[in-house]
């Protein structure tokens, strides 16, 4: 797996309507979040030395769900807020900001990585077909075996994952109303407890870890902290909580050392320990640290995740995770090799720099201009 272990598509912008019931408006210390899990995601992908030591040490496959609670706290804050300012929340707008975010900047992808894959002579034609239909997931699930790891698609069972969250979320939020809350508690549990009765009945590792109906709780905890913030007493009692600012401290550590000894599912030993409760207290403790910095966003966590090269990062996440994987493919890392003469740091060095100017041209030239349209259905 995890050769695709991200999910940047938390790809709504931090940026959330001012003078609302959560009184949220830019989040900058989330773009820096994001900025920690793609870095997490490109280390444990092994760019290089000192970030694959990092990745492998804090098992930075997990990056893809700390994504997820992004996701879903974005997502549905955003939906919440239309909600209370004009009654309701349209769908039509909502997918037409999904599209506008999500879809050119990744079938242009798709469109360059698909000729690269013609200029080798290859013909994985099939491959792309489930890509552009957001069905990897269910590619590597069901064990289709039409997406190779030549193709460089592997990275977009997570995309998948997320449009297929956005395809059923927005409508069950509005059909539920005020139910929606308790309707978001039962997913998550039945998606506690359905992995644990896929294991037991002889499911895989990767089956358990690239599905929808498997990875919807890491969504929905994020989810379910947005509506709780949406709660005064609630918000106010969190504030109260973390305005001590060494109290973060064990709330981070707590995550560090988690992540460190949570293993890999294609290597665990104890399955059952891992799905049933190691990698549950990764996401509840995730959750949990995202709530400190809504809480105290004057910490110095919030503060260090809100510096420029943090937020810089975090908003060329999606880019990264797609682009990415150009310098991992042998004829690109046989390039840097050869021109950084073998040395190991310094072709780490022009990994992460090749990285960082693709997206940022990506992100300036692709993504920006879509953008601009999206506010004309906010």
């Amino acid at each position: 797996m995890l050769s695709a272990t991200a999910s940047i598509a938390s790809k709504e912008t931090a940026l959330l309507p001012a003078g609302d019931k959560s009184g949220i408006s830019y989040l900058p210390f989330l773009d820096g979040l994001r900025a920690i899990s793609i870095l997490l995601v490109l280390g444990f992908h092994q760019l290089g030395p000192v970030s694959g030591f990092l990745g492998t040490q804090l098992n930075g496959w997990v990056g893809v769900d700390l994504f997820f609670i992004i996701s879903g706290f974005l997502i549905s804050s955003i939906l919440l807020k239309e909600k209370d300012k004009k009654g309701c929340f349209s769908l039509k707008n909502f997918y037409m900001r999904r599209w506008l975010r999500i879809c050119p900047v990744y079938y242009c992808f798709l469109t360059i990585m698909c000729a690269w894959m013609s200029l080798r002579g290859e013909h994985d034609y099939a491959a792309f077909a489930v890509a552009g239909l957001y069905l990897s997931n269910f590619d590597m699930a069901s064990g289709w075996g039409l997406i190779s790891a030549g193709t460089g698609l592997l990275i977009t069972w997570s995309l998948a994952v997320e449009e297929q969250f956005y395809l059923f979320w927005p409508a069950t939020l509005k059909a539920a109303g005020k139910k929606a809350f308790p309707v978001c508690i039962i997913l998550i549990a039945a998606a506690y407890f359905w992995r644990i009765y896929l294991l037991n009945n002889g499911a895989s590792w990767l089956r358990l870890s690239v599905g929808l109906d498997t990875k919807l709780d890491s969504i929905m905890l994020g989810v379910a902290l947005a509506m709780l913030w949406r709660g005064e007493l609630f918000k106010s009692k969190c504030q109260e909580f973390f305005a001590a600012g060494w109290k973060q401290t064990p709330l981070i550590a707590a995550v560090l050392v988690s992540c460190h000894y949570l293993g890999h599912p294609a290597t665990e030993t104890f399955p059952l320990f891992f799905w049933a409760f190691k990698l549950p207290l990764v996401l509840l403790l995730m959750t949990a640290l995202l709530l400190s910095l809504l809480s105290n966003p004057a910490s110095a966590a919030a503060r260090f995740l809100s510096t420029r090269p943090m937020v810089f990062v975090g908003r060329l996440s999606y880019s990264l995770y797609l682009w990415h994987v150009i310098v991992s493919f042998p004829s690109t890392d046989g390039i840097l090799q050869a021109i950084c003469h073998h040395k190991r740091y310094l072709v780490e060095l022009a990994k992460f720099a090749a990285c960082i100017g693709i997206s940022a041209g990506s992100y300036y030239f692709i993504e920006q201009p879509f953008l601009k349209i999206k506010s004309k259905f906010s």
